[in-house]
């Protein structure tokens, strides 16, 4: 239903952010071109992916993510539809690129290299992570003893030590661990690391192998056609057995086991090169997240016969994280936490 008047007037539209929603995508894109009101900046921002959304609690909830900081009488409004999801907060501002949890924290790298301290529950800036050269980087992520682990564009490596140690391998353990990882691998693209102390991350590179590092020695398997562009890792159960998720160049995610070999299909695929992926599990078992470059996130209980959640947030993830309950997603013109309330 086309709810514009003649000349462009949005009639009702223009008061209620829910008749938005309702109203046809593209109807609403024309009627708000040239407006400048939240709404329709909001609108503009979360672009196609409003076009692309087929029902109106997708709709609302992707517009009502990009009002909670700039007007939440509106973001109210739409938070009436009942929808399997729900932004928890949102702050947007371009430059965000990737990503890693640490405690309650979120380490959020920006182009640049410069790492930005977040608090995962609220969003809120804590502080900088001091980089000595800060680079373009293409992955993070934090060892079990609180080692924060960078990975610059070109493939390098650089560790930076905790300043309050968790029980894990120690700088120079550590530093071995990856110098060995990196010579099995060709040009590492992707790192991830598990909770279990004596685990080194793991590293993807650019011809679709993985490359682990577990009790003194490195497994290594080739999941993807071209390179590894997401990776993340999981340690199962009380005995800790690691589960790496890797996502490709190839439009594909797969799982591996190290020691085991990789599942026989991919637990998902899609035309678009893989972004971001994560993993959680929980008392419903196993959770997994993938991001594809074309906008679409994903989340799926890969162990549960029942479909997956698919959003679309308005601009690519390049990283995701699973916390406290929440899908935390960096954008790439802001960051966003996530409550999952079906799936």
């Amino acid at each position: 239903m086309d709810r514009r008047r003649p000349g462009g007037d949005l009639g009702p539209l223009a008061a209620d952010p829910l008749l938005h929603v309702r109203a046809r995508p593209a109807a609403v894109t024309a009627a708000l071109t040239g407006r400048t009101d939240p709404v329709a900046t909001a609108w503009d921002a979360a672009g196609p992916a409003l076009i692309d959304l087929p029902d109106v609690a997708g709709r609302a909830h992707t517009l009502r993510a990009r009002l909670l900081t700039t007007a939440p009488d509106a973001a109210a409004r739409l938070a009436t539809v009942p929808a399997p999801w729900s932004a928890r907060w949102a702050r947007w501002e371009p430059g965000a690129a990737i990503g890693t949890t640490r405690g309650d924290e979120w380490l959020v790298a920006d182009r640049n290299g410069t790492v930005r301290r977040y608090s995962a529950a609220t969003g809120a800036v804590v502080g900088l992570v001091p980089v000595a050269e800060p680079r373009p980087l293409q992955a993070l992520t934090v060892t079990a003893g609180g080692t924060l682990v960078l990975l610059d564009t070109w493939g390098g490596t650089e560790l930076l030590a905790p300043v309050h140690p968790a029980p894990g391998l120690e700088p120079y353990a550590l530093d071995e661990a990856l110098a060995r990882l990196g010579a099995a691998a060709a040009v590492p693209t992707a790192v991830a690391a598990t909770a279990l102390a004596e685990d080194a991350p793991a590293l993807g590179d650019a011809v679709g192998a993985v490359h682990w590092y577990g009790a003194g020695e490195v497994h290594s398997a080739s999941l993807h056609t071209g390179p590894v562009t997401a990776l993340a890792a999981l340690a199962l159960g009380p005995e800790g057995v690691p589960l790496l998720a890797g996502g490709g160049y190839d439009g594909t995610v797969r799982l591996w086991g190290p020691g085991e070999e990789p599942m026989a299909a991919p637990v998902d695929r899609r035309p678009a090169p893989v972004t971001a992926v994560a993993l959680a599990t929980g008392p419903d078992g196993l959770l997994l997240a993938a991001a594809w470059a074309d906008g679409l996130v994903r989340i799926r209980r890969p162990e549960h016969p029942g479909g997956p959640l698919d959003l679309r947030l308005g601009s690519p993830a390049r990283a995701l994280d699973f916390h406290g309950g929440a899908l935390l997603a960096a954008l790439d013109d802001g960051l966003l936490a996530v409550d999952l309330h079906q799936l």
